[in-house]
C-alpha cells in the first residue's frame, strides 16, 4: 500500500471512530454541560449499571459497592508500583477530604500483590481510613470484570449505581471540571430526562 493511501485510510478510520463516539454520546443522551466537561477531560461516557463489587478492605472485611447506594462513588483502580497512580493519589485524597460532608465517596481498589508495599505507600501519602475505602484486588479479577485496561483507571458511579463516566490515565482529581462533574452527578443532572 502506498504511503498516501495508508494515510488516507488511517484518516478515514479516525473519522469513522470519532463519528461512532459522537453517536454514542447522543445515544446516552447526556446533558450538554456534562458532555462538554467529559470531552474536555477525555472521559468516556458509559451510562450502564456498575458491575458487582465485593472485595476485602485493609482489615480483611468484605465490602461492596451496594453499601454506598445513595452516594456518588469514584471507583479507582491503582497500584503502588504504578507511577501515574502515585502521581494522582494526592489529588484523589484531597478530593475525598474536600467532599467529606457530601454524598460522595471514593473506593480505591489496589492491584498490589505486595500488601506491605501498598500499606507503606498509603502511610507515606498520609492516608487515613476515614478518607475513603481501600480494597484489595491483587489478582485483578474485579478490574477485569469492570473492563479496566490500564492503571490508573477510574469510574464515576451515580447514586443509583449507574456508571456515568470512565477515566483512563491519571487525573488531577481536584481540577474544576472534575468537581463540576461530581456535583452534576450528585444532583442527578448528568443525563437528559
Amino acid at each position: 500500500m502506498k504511503p498516501r493511501t495508508l494515510i488516507l485510510a488511517l484518516l478515514a478510520f479516525v473519522a469513522v471512530a470519532a463519528l461512532g463516539w459522537a453517536a454514542s454520546v447522543e445515544d446516552h443522551r447526556y446533558d450538554p454541560l456534562t458532555t462538554s466537561l467529559a470531552r474536555q477531560l477525555r472521559a468516556q461516557m458509559v451510562d450502564q449499571p456498575a458491575p458487582p463489587l465485593s472485595l476485602p478492605d485493609l482489615d480483611g472485611r468484605v465490602r461492596t459497592l451496594a453499601e454506598h447506594r445513595g452516594r456518588v462513588v469514584l471507583i479507582n483502580f491503582w497500584a503502588s508500583w504504578c507511577e501515574p497512580c502515585r502521581r494522582e493519589f494526592p489529588s484523589m485524597l484531597e478530593l475525598a477530604r474536600s467532599l467529606k460532608d457530601r454524598p460522595f465517596h471514593i473506593v480505591a481498589i489496589s492491584q498490589d500483590e505486595d500488601e506491605a508495599a501498598m500499606r507503606a505507600f498509603l502511610k507515606e501519602q498520609g492516608y487515613e481510613p476515614t478518607d475513603f475505602t481501600v480494597l484489595r484486588d491483587p489478582d485483578g479479577s474485579t478490574s477485569k470484570r469492570w473492563g479496566t485496561e490500564l492503571l490508573p483507571e477510574s469510574y464515576l458511579v451515580d447514586r443509583d449505581g449507574q456508571t456515568v463516566l470512565r477515566f483512563q490515565s491519571a487525573y488531577v482529581w481536584t481540577a474544576d471540571p472534575i468537581v463540576q462533574l461530581v456535583q452534576r452527578v450528585s444532583r442527578q443532572a448528568w443525563k437528559l430526562r
